[in-house]
């Protein structure tokens, strides 16, 4: 604004000079109106142009002013500027426009390097490559600079960038020499000559010397081997295989394998193909391909472990194809198609295609009101849908309702062909505890003993339950003996079958205890139980029929 009104005041006061020395050549003293045209000479016949000189302002000046002209010509590309203001007195004076600098220089006339100029540098001078431009602020060395064609410096210091149509956009101290490579910025990053079309983002102490290989961010990060690689971020991370991944996290590595992922942790290593850890720590496989490691402690897959996997857990080892551990710790399974979970001691699972739980309790829960079952099937022989329609099974199932926890414990061997199942006497059973054991299921025998003669021996065997005493014949009501009972607890109904007047007599003597003697005539019953601690039969009823 002030620059224009200079402008117009020099304008004006020049046509008011020209116009007072004309006036002046006619008549002395001071030019007086309210404005002043000046006319051109223009042509005969012709109208005349003019230029209007006039006050500012519509009627009349806020004040008087007197502008005081240099008394010198005016130099070249010069302008007329205020130099002093006294009172209402304005001294003008002669202002040579500025001669603009550029910060940047053509380093080699017709090359096009284009560079900072030496006064706007720290360090050393530098001539960059032809078409190649380095903006840096800094070099220690002369080296230093984007000497590739077409190569691009555009900011940092003391960096250097070899690689044909490659770029730095800032930094200190970093490098790259590979062609078409990048770099963003960080400290003492390097994208060696093998790293072609390869990134770094920031960070410190990168280095990628792989093909199409990139890292993002972080700190002492190595990438080399075929390329295709790519570090997220982190800290010592380090990829040597081709088209791998390292996600994040410290001191992971992924070695010699082929498209294989770590998504962070720590020390985490992977040496085979298209294998997964996804964190962790100190989780390694070194067998596959195609395992993973979820997360976890100290896991590892080695030897045969193709397609294995842990999904968690501390200290469990997979050497064993396609098994898997679930969780817990201290598990090592060395067979194969084996699924298993420790939640103690150290155990190794040899077997093959199992399922093992170790150290730990079952629980088959429920919230539906509904008990869940175990269930066992039979043999399958179709492919496909499990279970098939004509497929069965065995179910076991608690009780709808318990009054406490029961607890079953299974016998200590197989029993015998006919034994049966029965909670066993000793250890004695609690409301919550019972142990199995295997009793003998006996059928029962029929006996039909003839008693001719007075105290006649009956023999009693273990698997006598129905005694028949026949009393039929001379002489009348004949005694008879009882062997005694070879079972605790064991039952035995006599009957008397006989005719007339005779009959059979049981004693209350001996190894019978009875409420009195018994006789017994046709169709009538006696029943025993034996009593192994006394060693006598206890009469339990008896009828007259």
């Amino acid at each position: 604004m002030i620059r224009r009104t200079i402008h117009q005041m020099t304008l004006a006061c020049t046509i008011l000079l020209v116009g007072s020395v004309v006036v002046h050549s006619q008549q002395l003293g001071d030019l007086f109106g309210r404005s002043l045209l000046l006319t051109d000479g223009g042509l005969a016949g012709t109208t005349k142009n003019r230029i209007t000189v006039v006050p500012s302002g519509a009627a009349t000046l806020a004040t008087d002013y007197t502008l005081i002209f240099p008394s010198t010509v005016a130099p070249a590309s010069s302008f007329l500027s205020v130099s002093s203001i006294t009172g209402t007195q304005i001294t003008l004076g002669w202002t040579s426009l500025p001669t603009a600098t550029s910060p940047y220089e053509e380093a080699t006339s017709g090359v096009f390097n284009i560079r900072r100029i030496t006064s706007l540098i720290s360090g050393t001078q530098v001539t960059p490559g032809t078409y190649a431009t380095d903006l840096q602020s800094a070099h220690s060395a002369a080296s230093q600079t984007a000497s590739a064609n077409y190569s691009v410096i555009a900011g940092g210091r003391n960096n250097t960038n070899s690689g044909l149509n490659a770029g730095i956009l800032s930094g200190d101290g970093t490098t790259v020499s590979a062609a078409n490579a990048a770099m963003l910025g960080g400290v003492s990053n390097t994208i060696g000559a093998s790293g072609s079309q390869s990134f770094i983002g920031s960070g410190g102490t990168i280095t990628v010397n792989a093909p199409l290989s990139a890292v993002v961010c972080g700190q002492s990060h190595s990438i080399t081997g075929s390329g295709l690689s790519f570090i997220g971020g982190g800290a010592n991370n380090s990829i040597s295989g081709s088209t791998n991944v390292i996600f994040g996290g410290q001191n992971n590595s992924v070695n010699s394998g082929r498209f294989s992922v770590i998504g962070g942790g720590s020390v985490n290593a992977i040496s085979v193909d298209s294998s997964v850890i996804l964190g962790g720590l100190s989780n390694t496989i070194s067998a596959g391909p195609l395992s993973s490691i979820v997360g976890g402690n100290v896991n590892t897959i080695s030897g045969s472990g193709s397609n294995a996997g842990i999904l968690g857990g501390e200290s469990n080892s997979i050497t064993g194809a396609r098994s898997f551990v679930i969780g817990g710790r201290n598990t090592t399974i060395t067979g194969s198609d084996v699924a298993a979970y420790n939640g103690g001691s150290a155990i190794t699972i040899a077997a093959s295609s199992a399922v093992v739980l170790s150290n730990v309790h079952v629980m088959l829960a429920n919230n539906t009101s509904t008990p869940s079952q175990a269930r066992f099937f039979e043999p399958q022989a179709t492919s496909g849908a499990f279970p098939d329609v004509s497929t069965n099974y065995v179910g076991v199932v608690a009780p709808a309702s318990l009054s406490n926890d029961n607890t079953y414990t299974l016998p200590s061997s197989i029993g015998s062909a006919g034994q049966a199942l029965r909670v066993a006497p000793a250890p004695a059973p609690t409301a919550t505890t019972g142990t199995l054991g295997w009793v003998s299921i006996t059928t029962p025998t029929v006996v039909t003993q003839l008693v001719v003669a007075d105290n006649t021996a009956v023999t009693v065997s273990g698997t006598t339950s129905f005694l028949r005493l026949d009393g039929n014949g001379v002489p009348a009501t004949r005694t008879v003996t009882l062997a005694n009972g070879t079972s605790d607890g064991q039952l035995m109904v006599i009957r008397g079958v006989a005719f007339g007047a005779n009959g059979v007599e049981l004693q209350d003597a001996g190894n019978l205890r009875l409420s009195g003697d018994s006789q017994l005539n046709n169709n009538d019953t006696l029943c025993l139980i034996w009593d192994a601690t006394s060693a006598v039969w206890v009469e339990v009823s008896r009828t007259n029929n």
